[in-house]
């Protein structure tokens, strides 16, 4: 977001529009076979129903909240909001796989088959 910051006319938006649009066609399939496999087979359909429905009420509601954004402080502060949601959406869910991680340690751990297995106290 932040390579549109020196765009100042319609030439010089080219090259972050060209990066955007790869940015886009390199993850948009990798999020959606990842978040594919997230649901079981049975529940496969419903799953990706329920991620493109998120989607597309995210890509609604962020329109008209960034347009608002437009609005009143213009573009430059809205690519600086999108690149500081991403940053702090990226640590959350870098915070999230570590934690998701430290529980399974915990409980392999803990499970009644392993040698090791020892109390623990979760708070």
């Amino acid at each position: 977001m932040l390579l549109f910051l020196p765009s100042q006319s319609d030439l010089t938006i080219i090259a972050p529009v060209m990066a955007a649009g790869v940015a886009h066609a390199i993850l948009f399939p990798c999020t959606i076979s990842l978040g594919a496999d997230a649901f079981p087979n049975r529940d496969r359909g419903t799953g990706m129903t329920l991620m493109f429905g998120m989607t597309e009420l995210g890509v609604a509601l962020g329109a008209h909240s960034l347009g608002t954004i437009v609005n009143h402080w213009g573009f430059r502060t809205m690519f600086v909001c999108l690149a500081f949601l991403t940053l702090f959406s990226s640590i959350l869910y870098a915070a999230s796989l570590r934690r998701t991680k430290l529980l399974k340690t915990r409980l392999r751990l803990n499970s009644p088959g392993c040698p090791a297995a020892r109390p623990t106290a979760y708070v």
